[in-house]
């Protein structure tokens, strides 16, 4: 008996192998159609490989060989992201942040206006997909996928988060982003690295420094961050947290906080401060407050 099932076992793995070969073959010759049908024929009837699996789900992301269907990927892919597939985990994510963002850019390549707001305005129980895209994309990129990492270190740069800023470093850090790491560690705001950046280069905060800077008699020399403090805690904070342990506050959905940011030159400090929205999109909106009277 038991040689009897060794030998149905070798038999189906050739024969798995062989068919995922086909699929590679047609791949390669851009045969999508080919690819396709071979690809889900071998899921349809159980002996498709993980390969031939994630093939097929690309060619449902892509609408290579078939119609594009986001719903078909994500059925492929989840069992093997279920499975610690890190590769079907980062492709699981990629489906369902485009599931979300569906329509939101245009056929001439510009923004939806309209589709952004309804999306920045959805209530947390309507962020499902965005969670569970969040949460793939983490879970690959703790297990060591390569793009995974680079993408977690994109987001946590660009998006307003509660990921503490020792985890940040560590992440930029294995993305190979030590330059960022500084710029993060040089005061408390609760800022993104991107935001920072938006509001050093704003033309009112630029303009308020300047007449500060002319008022006191402070010309000669470039006005330099030299600090960030809270001036107005974070109040009516929403989250769109990972179900992990811990939970993981990945993007600030909700809320808003005021900042003071001091600017020195000539051995005298210039403060400006910076009222700070979230805009429901993991990002913020900023107002660069009217200087105070003396």
């Amino acid at each position: 008996m038991n040689k009897w099932i060794i030998a149905a076992l070798c038999c189906a793995s050739v024969g798995a192998q062989a068919a995922e070969s086909v699929v590679e073959s047609a791949l390669a010759k851009h045969d999508y159609a080919l690819a396709f049908a071979s690809a889900s024929a071998d899921v349809k009837d159980g002996s498709a490989t993980d390969w031939t699996r994630i093939q097929l789900a690309q060619l449902y992301q892509r609408g290579l060989g078939t119609e594009a269907d986001v719903g078909a990927a994500i059925r492929v892919l989840t069992p093997l992201a279920e499975k610690d597939n890190v590769d079907a985990q980062l492709l699981l994510s990629a489906s369902l942040a485009s599931r979300v963002t569906d329509g939101l850019i245009k056929p001439d390549g510009k923004l939806d206006a309209d589709r952004y707001k309804a999306l920045a305005a959805r209530p947390l129980s309507a962020r499902s997909d965005d969670r569970r895209a969040a949460e793939w994309l983490w879970r690959a990129a703790e297990a060591g996928q390569a793009e995974a990492v680079q993408a977690i270190a994109q987001e946590l740069a660009g998006s307003v988060s509660g990921v503490p800023h020792d985890e940040v470093a560590m992440w930029f850090e294995k993305a190979g982003k030590k330059d960022w790491v500084v710029p993060l560690k040089a005061n408390d705001s609760l800022t993104s690295l991107k935001l920072r950046r938006d509001v050093i280069n704003d033309a009112a905060l630029g303009q308020q420094l300047e007449a500060a800077a002319r008022k006191a008699q402070c010309i000669d020399e470039n006005l330099a961050l030299k600090d960030v403090r809270i001036a107005a805690p974070l109040a009516d904070a929403q989250y769109l947290t990972l179900e992990f342990k811990p939970p993981v506050r990945y993007k600030l959905i909700a809320g808003h906080w005021q900042e003071k940011w001091l600017f020195s030159a000539c051995g005298k400090t210039f403060p400006v401060e910076v009222a700070f929205t979230a805009d429901g999109m993991g990002g913020a909106r900023y107002e660069v407050l009217p200087a105070a009277k003396p």
